[in-house]
């Protein structure tokens, strides 16, 4: 009925944040192989890489549940409503504390999709903010198809003529009354060239891409856009900087190749694919 979409919001009083879609859904069955198999044996995986290093950690990135593995970093609790597109399904609930065990049970979701509500570890108050949610997703998410909204704050200015309440408790109403008035903001770009036809796209298109990712105010001298098939797939796009980054002077300077996978941010500074 309307553009599909994911919302996140996250509430301080509670310690929550909370990720929901109108997608396809799961049913029954499916939680159980899918998330009953990531609580089984995956997020203990994970734990172990955690506490291997780096290099382990991302030997794991591409298979299953990995990016559902890392919301325990972060929360001592993850609760999955959802509910199936198809017809006759029942609404589901499944919760995991990241252990090897998990439960499941009737659902509260009433329209096709899934809720994820993550209950933030003590030490994670710091993404409970606006802010670090706003970053976390532009970094690792800024080119998912899907719109990503968030629910914002709306600021009002005061009227004009300066009216105001009878008294102070007017005053009080009044003030809460536009704290809490709120807006969705959109907060990804979805604007993945790479996954296009060179031939569908412009040089100004090229030039608003490159100064998005580098943030850089200048257009780039040049690009190769690059769609390889074969034995090995991979679409990508390489800009050449008009002028040679200050960076170039440090010692511990990294290439700066960055590596998506379905369209989600996996390395930063990925200069092992480069001579």
């Amino acid at each position: 009925d309307q553009e599909p979409s994911i919302r996140v919001s996250f509430s301080e009083e509670e310690k929550t944040i909370t990720i929901e879609d109108d997608g396809v859904g799961m049913t029954r069955e499916e939680v159980i192989e899918n998330l009953g198999t990531i609580a089984q044996s995956g997020t203990k995986r994970f734990s172990e890489a955690l506490e291997e290093g780096a290099d382990v950690l991302e030997s794991l990135i591409g298979q299953f549940g990995v990016g559902f593995y890392s919301a325990f970093m972060i929360a001592d609790k993850v609760d999955v409503q959802t509910l199936s597109i198809n017809p006759d399904s029942d609404s589901v609930a499944w919760q995991s504390d990241g252990g090897e065990g998990y439960s499941i049970g009737e659902g509260t979701r009433e329209s096709r999709g899934t809720t994820i509500t993550l209950y933030l570890k003590e030490d994670a108050g710091e993404y409970l903010s606006e802010w670090k949610i706003k970053d976390t997703i532009k970094k690792h998410s800024d080119f998912v198809q899907w719109p990503i909204l968030m629910e914002v704050p709306v600021i009002e200015m005061p009227d004009e003529d300066g009216e105001e309440g009878n008294d102070d408790e007017s005053k009080e109403e009044g003030s809460e009354e536009k704290e809490a008035k709120t807006t969705l903001e959109r907060i990804n770009q979805d604007a993945a060239l790479w996954m296009k036809s060179s031939s569908d796209i412009s040089d100004e298109e090229y030039n608003e891409f490159y100064k998005h990712v580098t943030k850089n105010w200048e257009d780039p001298l040049c690009h190769v856009h690059i769609r390889a098939e074969g034995s090995l797939e991979f679409n990508s796009i390489l800009f050449v900087p008009r002028n040679p980054s200050w960076q170039l002077d440090n010692a511990n300077y990294k290439v700066d190749l960055k590596l998506y996978q379905k369209r989600i941010k996996v390395i930063e500074h990925a200069n092992d694919l480069l001579p």
